[in-house]
């Protein structure tokens, strides 16, 4: 695995990036070769075939990828942490950590995102994030925090402490999110008295509003969806399926999440979280357009089993074997150690997705979910560039940022040419 250090580590602000495979990925073709031309932080050109001579004379590197896929950038909608790092430890190291740690996986914009905590500390968390995207680290780029917690219901708490879980009732919300200006998504339990302003609070700011560790009843998801609820965090975990109450059987969050067209899912597919048979329920009902691939990992990505901790300091423990997360009881999974690659491989692999679909789930429905479609989620003209290479083995082998190379796992083959 090779991070640069160097953030400018790339053919310069100005400079001419030419990426050469046998197959690019656009949101409506599969260019069998085809070639992607970055200038600056925005796509130049997107085309079939070899890049003319001109552009290759032009180009200050041209990168030949060969047997490899370029694909439009991955976009995680819910990372806790990675490297050793965690949202909540607060810090632009942490942040940095998680971003040179990601990048590697193919994510090259994430929303890192909290734990339950007393609003203070939240508070602080943002301000170093802040800090944090003032900087110029190498590595996935943050778009804003996405809030788990601490609006949630103790009683589908999983690995969250239901001790920090509150209403949204008892707090002066327009005051604290005045001081939470990069919030760009919080994932919230409907059914909390109170929710139905939050989530108008929120939808008036332009957050993402996500359901999640939620027990409502069919009508107050109908309500939240009518309200402006878009999402539903990580399908089939922190919810209940139809239950009884007497003789009669009551539609929980995962069968509603399923019915109603308006809500678009998250997947953890890790290959543990769910089973192929419900990934593909999931990708059948929703299709790739409303399904956002995203990791929910933590801390321990990227590192080896051992024990860690959930969020930052007096977080909660986790244990990681088998390349899983999960509370030291093993009675739960506490977040993943996923990365983005690993997730587009299993759904190709074990959920029987096209690789086109697997990438719009992990790139093009998350842009899109959080309306940033305009620059992100797509190989095309305009676009940032951001740029996801994958191996003939689905790994992520090369990722671009802004027109950066910020992660290279092998050194392929390449021209360099100096403009005259």
């Amino acid at each position: 695995m090779s991070v640069p250090d160097n953030p400018a580590m790339g053919p310069g602000p100005d400079g001419l990036l030419v990426l050469v495979a046998d197959r690019v990925l656009t949101p409506y073709r599969r260019l069998e070769p085809g070639f992607v031309a970055l200038r600056g932080t925005r796509i130049a050109a997107v085309a079939n075939g070899d890049p003319p001579t001109d552009a290759l004379a032009r180009a200050e590197r041209v990168v030949e990828l060969g047997d490899s896929t370029v694909a439009p950038g991955f976009i995680d909608l819910h990372v806790h942490g990675g490297g050793g790092a965690d949202a909540m430890d607060g810090t632009t190291e942490a942040f940095a950590a998680m971003a040179r740690q990601h990048a590697a996986g193919g994510t090259t914009a994430f929303l890192p995102t909290t734990v339950c905590a007393p609003l203070e500390q939240i508070t602080a968390v943002a301000e170093a994030h802040r800090r944090f995207q003032l900087g110029a680290s190498p590595g996935a780029r943050s778009l804003g925090l996405h809030l788990e917690g601490p609006y949630l219901a103790p009683g589908q708490a999983g690995a969250l402490d239901p001790a920090l879980m509150r209403t949204p009732a008892q707090d002066d919300l327009e005051a604290w999110f005045d001081t939470l200006p990069e919030l760009r998504r919080m994932t919230l339990a409907p059914e909390l008295p109170g929710a139905r302003r939050l989530l108008r609070l929120l939808r008036e700011r332009g957050v993402l509003v996500s359901l999640g560790h939620a027990d409502p009843r069919p009508d107050d998801l109908a309500a939240a969806v009518e309200d402006g609820a878009t999402l539903v965090t990580h399908l089939w975990s922190g919810m209940r399926g139809v239950a009884r109450e007497s003789a009669y059987r009551v539609a929980g969050l995962v069968e509603m999440s399923l019915l109603f067209d308006a809500l678009a899912v998250e997947l953890i597919a890790d290959g543990a979280h769910l089973p192929p048979e419900l990934l593909r329920l999931a990708l059948r009902r929703k299709g790739a357009g409303r399904v956002a691939l995203v990791t929910d990992a933590m801390r321990a990505a990227g590192l080896g089993p051992g024990r860690y901790r959930l969020g930052g300091t007096g977080g909660g423990e986790v244990l990681v074997e088998d390349g899983v997360a999960k509370l030291p009881d093993r009675s739960a999974f506490a977040g993943s150690v996923a990365s983005m690659d690993l997730l587009v491989r299993t759904v190709v692999t074990a959920a029987d997705a096209s690789l086109a679909d697997a990438v719009e789930m992990a790139s093009t429905t998350p842009a899109r979910l959080l309306g940033a479609y305009d620059r992100k989620g797509a190989l095309a003209p305009g676009k940032d560039a951001d740029v996801t290479v994958l191996g003939p083995d689905l790994r992520a082998r090369m990722t671009v940022v802004a027109g950066r190379v910020v992660y290279e796992a092998e050194a392929p083959a390449e021209t360099t040419v100096l403009e005259a």
